[in-house]
């Protein structure tokens, strides 16, 4: 998860997260949303603990955040359940920075 700037004409000028908070389990990305106020959720589909799907939707009905689904579940059936599930994008694996970064800037934009 990341968190943005809010204020225009800020040091980072909206392009580049104040904070990046890694997590290691679903369990533990609702911790955290529910500490900080997070912009973007980005998260794999299969997790350990859960789903990607299941996360994002927990997430998004209580905080008003972005998802990226980052995934090698790439199929037309998967990218479509992503999308319904509230991911906002989702980028099939391998990704290169490049395009993660952009799609950030365009969620954040």
């Amino acid at each position: 998860m990341a968190k943005f700037p809010r204020s225009p004409g800020s040091a980072v000028d909206g392009t580049c997260p104040t904070a990046i908070l890694k997590v290691s389990s679903s369990q533990e990305a609702a911790a955290l949303a529910a500490a900080n106020a997070c912009d973007i959720l980005i998260s794999d589909i299969g997790l350990a603990d859960g789903s990607g799907l299941d996360l994002v939707r927990q997430l998004k009905g209580l905080y008003p955040l972005q998802g990226i689904a980052l995934s090698g579940y790439a199929a037309p059936d998967d990218v479509r359940a992503a999308l319904d599930a509230g991911f906002d994008r989702h980028l099939c694996k391998p990704v290169l920075p490049e395009r993660l970064f952009g799609t950030i800037r365009e969620l954040i934009g």
